[in-house]
């Protein structure tokens, strides 16, 4: 549902494992899944990801909409791959819904976020079950010292609840992404 009020004015990348590639398979990518193909799509090194990004279309669709790109990315590929977006993007949303000290992965993620503070607005998908006291410790920690002082966290990094409505949280998302500030 983000993604439908984000294309309109950019596009959006993905980064997703195995586990999502095959729960998020998009019609194009069918095919290779159906022919067991699909090894294809994911990020194989460094020379394979400098060239999809090289390949990245960044212009309107004749409909108006900008595109959804996903990089499907294994253990060797997944932080150059993230690296590489949050250097090029404009905005970040990070799902931490279910996040706790077992998820490694995000560790290394929030911290990289954090070294973008006041770079771009970076919002913080949470639910009842994510350790937001940890993901706080660690960006703050993350934070470098000479951003620390000048920049003051809670006016770029947001955490936003999933809350019982989806709509209400994709808009409050929206809202923040664009660089809004709560009320």
């Amino acid at each position: 549902e983000l993604t439908l009020r984000w294309r309109p004015v950019g596009t959006v990348a993905l980064i997703a494992g195995p586990d999502l590639a095959l729960r998020n398979i998009d019609p194009s990518e069918l095919y290779g899944f159906l022919t067991g193909g699909l090894a294809r799509e994911f990020v194989k090194d460094g020379a394979d990801l400098a060239q999809r990004l090289a390949r990245l279309d960044e212009r309107q669709d004749p409909d108006g909409l900008y595109r959804v790109t996903q990089f499907f990315c294994h253990r060797n590929t997944w932080q150059r791959t993230l690296d590489a977006l949050v250097a090029g993007c404009d905005a970040i949303l990070m799902d931490l819904r279910g996040f706790d000290e077992s998820r490694l992965g995000c560790q290394y993620e929030i911290g990289r976020l954090a070294e973008c503070l006041g770079e771009k607005p970076i919002v913080l998908l949470v639910d009842a079950s994510t350790r937001v006291d940890l993901a706080e410790s660690l960006f703050l920690a993350a934070v470098p010292a000479s951003r620390r002082a000048a920049l003051p966290v809670n006016r770029h990094v947001f955490v936003l609840e999933a809350g019982r409505s989806p709509g209400d949280t994709v808009a409050t998302a929206t809202r923040l992404l664009f660089g809004a500030q709560p009320a």
